[in-house]
């Protein structure tokens, strides 16, 4: 809860503490910024919504609430003289500042200008807070952001920086935290490779929020309401996570796509099963590799336009014989320069022999009746290992495929990765393991999982003529002949 205080009606501040804090505690808080007050000596009392309480040994181990402190109440600390201290006996629980004064040392005069002095607070309402929008600024509102902003270490804070730094490079990412971190969003769009500037963004996005969140509490702010609409819609979207999490969690795990073991020409490859594309297609290099160059209709040229944008088509082979299971079946295949799937299995072959993908059985089944066929899906270590025999490119993620050949990590991504603060060669395994993914190669080099940390710090034998940040070559590899100049 959040609670203003006062020390002799002076410089408001505000403390973000809890209900179940105890009064020393509180006032422990209170010396941070003043040194005067003190829990070891009574010569100042407690008003909480006009009560009194004398700070002794009991009050000390009060909790707040237990002395009538509630959300965004105002507490006033009143340093006074001890010869000006209420009497021995402290007011019981609740009873009012001005009936707590009359009943000690009567005809003194000194209980009647305690209750003056008392009376004589102006008390905030609550949503006479320190305004943000205040260009002079107020103490106690700033006091609460650097707070606020300060739980997180500078080395948690660098971590969450870098991660965000690396995934900003996805317009899909920038999109994602455009609401969380809009100056830090800007800042990378203006400058991409300013880490400093980037950091500084997120700072100040951070201090943003917590200068928003305090706005929340006043009915009139117009910019803390709208707080309070984001944080509803969040917590509404946090529940249904929670109840699609605990309803069907097999939807947060990633699916496999649909791959079948088939021959083609006689030659054994791996075929993409895709209904949703309208055309069997073939890459170029694999009809090369089928020795179906010859059959290319090159009058058949043409641009295919899908899901995945633009492809230049080459031309088309009208019938190629495709066998599943030792079944054989001719199939028409458009064949593309450039294709994420070697050969895929679209809609006009599927519906041509009368397609089932049964999901339930994890087979296609092509034909009806005792005649038809069935092919078995792979699974996703099947189809690795199909691949890695086959020698065919396998589109998987990187954590499961094996890691490259340092020599073919790019070196761009490595200076990034250092200009981040990570030592050189572990961010060259780190990309080799990744594929030169730039974003999951920070995750692994900030993973606490100590098999990871053993594999990037793994020392391998380096040749002598080489160093540990890893350089650009201009060179050709020693084994292609260089060219006469």
């Amino acid at each position: 809860m959040l609670v203003t205080f006062t020390v002799d009606n002076e410089n408001f501040s505000t403390l973000d503490v809890s209900q179940d804090l105890e009064v020393e505690n509180f006032l422990a808080l209170v010396a941070m910024e003043n040194p005067s007050i003190s829990t070891q000596d009574s010569t100042f009392v407690i008003v909480v919504n006009g009560r009194q309480w004398r700070v002794d040994s009991d009050v000390l181990k009060m909790k707040l609430y237990e002395i009538g402190v509630g959300n965004n109440d105002m507490i006033a600390i009143l340093k006074v003289q001890p010869r000006q201290a209420p009497g021995t006996s402290r007011p019981s629980m609740g009873a009012p500042a001005a009936q707590a004064g009359s009943s000690s040392a009567s005809g003194s005069g000194r209980s009647g200008n305690l209750s003056d002095l008392i009376r004589s607070i102006q008390v905030p309402s609550k949503s006479s807070k320190p305004k943000p929008r205040d260009q002079q600024g107020q103490p106690g509102m700033q006091a609460y952001i650097d707070r606020m902003v300060k739980r997180i270490s500078p080395e948690q804070q660098h971590q969450v920086a870098r991660n965000l730094f690396i995934q900003m490079s996805s317009p899909l990412a920038q999109l994602r935290f455009k609401d969380e971190y809009p100056s830090a969003v800007a800042q990378y769009a203006k400058e991409p490779t300013n880490y400093e500037a980037f950091y500084a963004a997120i700072i100040a996005d951070q201090k943003d929020f917590y200068r928003r969140l305090a706005l929340t509490d006043d009915p009139t702010s117009a910019e803390g309401q709208k707080m309070i609409e984001q944080m509803i819609r969040r917590e509404a979207h946090k529940e249904q996570l929670t109840k699609a999490m605990t309803e069907m969690p097999e939807a947060f795990i990633r699916s496999h796509m649909l791959y079948i073991k088939l021959k083609i020409n006689g030659v054994e490859t791996i075929g993409f099963v895709d209904s949703g594309a309208q055309i069997t297609t073939i890459s170029s290099a694999h009809a090369q590799k089928f020795n179906l160059g010859q059959k290319i209709d090159k009058a058949y040229a043409t641009v295919i336009r899908g899901v995945g944008g633009e492809q230049v088509s080459d031309g088309r082979i009208h019938s190629a014989d495709m066998e599943l299971n030792g079944h054989v079946f001719p199939a028409p295949l458009n064949v593309l320069q450039r294709f994420g799937e070697d050969i895929l299995i679209g809609l006009d072959t599927l519906r041509r022999h009368g397609a089932c993908i049964d999901l339930g059985k994890n087979v296609l089944r092509l034909g009806t009746g005792p005649q038809s066929v069935e092919v078995p899906f792979l699974n996703e270590r099947q189809y690795a290992a199909e691949c890695k025999r086959l020698g065919i490119h396998a589109n998987l993620p990187p954590d499961d495929k094996e890691p490259l050949p340092e020599s073919e990590v790019e070196n761009e991504k490595v200076a990034e990765l250092i200009n981040l603060g990570f030592e050189a060669p572990k961010a060259v395994k780190a990309l080799a393991k990744a594929h030169n993914d730039l974003a999951y190669a920070c995750d692994l080099l900030q993973s606490d999982d100590p098999a990871i940390k053993q594999q990037l710090e793994a020392q391998e034998p380096v040749p002598s003529n080489t160093s540990d940040k890893p350089e650009i070559s201009s060179e050709k590899p020693k084994d292609e002949p260089m060219e006469d100049e």
